[in-house]
């Protein structure tokens, strides 16, 4: 059987069942050791429950030698992208009566001249106010 193949609900219900198994393996073994001492037949059912126990887990992905987790857990391959953001810094002369009428001038003059290349702008470091910013939407989400 692929598990692969199985929608979420058919994987839910799979691994729960399975899971259900894994703890009544694990109490059939503990009552045989409680209801008897230690001999050959309880050894032998211990030994079926473990290796039974160790498939259950590698089924459902997760470590053989520990409880199996619940809800269970895929492993999916989810594809980002990441901006980095670089500031780029010009100083512009304008003529104004006051700092607030400047810095309006400046920009709406960068603004004008966006697209002819008037303005030098020189690469500072990266953006310590906006930094890294990763894109909204994932390009690829599937299980692995």
């Amino acid at each position: 059987m692929n598990y692969d193949d199985l929608t979420e609900e058919q994987f839910d219900c799979m691994a729960e069942q399975l899971v259900d198994t894994w703890h009544t393996l694990a109490k059939i073994c503990e009552e045989a050791k409680s209801i008897s001492l230690v001999s050959p037949e309880t050894l032998n059912i211990c030994k079926v429950a473990d290796e039974r126990q160790m498939r259950i887990a590698k089924t459902l992905g997760q470590d053989q030698n520990k409880e199996p987790q619940w809800p269970p857990v895929r492993k999916w391959k989810v594809g980002l992208t990441q901006r980095r953001v670089i500031e780029f810094i010009a100083e512009i002369e304008v003529e104004a009566a006051d700092e607030y009428e400047a810095e309006q001038l400046a920009r709406d003059r960068t603004e004008d001249w966006a697209h002819s290349h008037e303005i030098e702008w020189e690469e500072s470091q990266e953006s310590a106010s906006d930094g890294r910013e990763l894109d909204d939407e994932t390009w690829c989400c599937e299980p692995v």
